[in-house]
């Protein structure tokens, strides 16, 4: 589908930042893991450059979250927790462990984003807000996130410098 030029155009456009996690995600689904993956667009921000320092020791398949998918919403609220119909996903439940996940009939505990995914998103215009030193997001999260994702404390890139340690 993606190799006719009306379908090209639309979903491989690499002006469009907005459209670059998207054209990730369906490779980091379809392609088998990172070294698979074509350089669709060559001059686009990569997915390292917005939290690390260098793509060496990038974790570039780590997984930053998991979720609890499914299909039953009654279950899931029945669970206590809320359904999100467009992502298959029980949510307001605890994800951090499989347990309450695993509690729930139907449902399985799944990878739901990486370390590819969420530097994609940073280097986008839209989310370059999340990197904002004043924001709580950037000094509670970005530390976080490059210990699971740089690969080391010497890969991370000094975000907030006067932030405290």
């Amino acid at each position: 589908l993606l190799s006719t030029p009306e379908y090209a155009s639309a979903y491989l456009d690499c002006s469009n930042p907005a459209i670059l996690p998207y054209i990730y995600q369906s490779q980091s689904t379809c392609c088998g893991g990172a070294g698979n993956h074509k350089d669709i667009c060559p001059d686009a921000p990569k997915p390292y450059e917005a939290i690390c320092t260098s793509e060496q020791d990038f974790q570039t398949d780590a997984v930053l979250s998991y979720a609890c998918k499914g299909t039953n919403a009654q279950v899931c609220t029945d669970a206590g927790g809320k359904y999100n119909e467009d992502e298959g996903k029980c949510e307001d439940i605890d994800t951090d462990s499989p347990d309450k996940c695993g509690e729930i009939t139907g449902f399985t505990y799944e990878p739901d984003s990486t370390c590819e995914q969420m530097g994609f998103l940073l280097s986008t215009p839209e989310y370059d807000y999340l990197l904002d030193c004043s924001n709580a997001f950037a000094l509670f999260s970005i530390p976080k996130l490059q210990s699971t994702c740089c690969g080391g404390t010497g890969n991370h890139k000094n975000i907030c410098p006067d932030a405290p340690k």
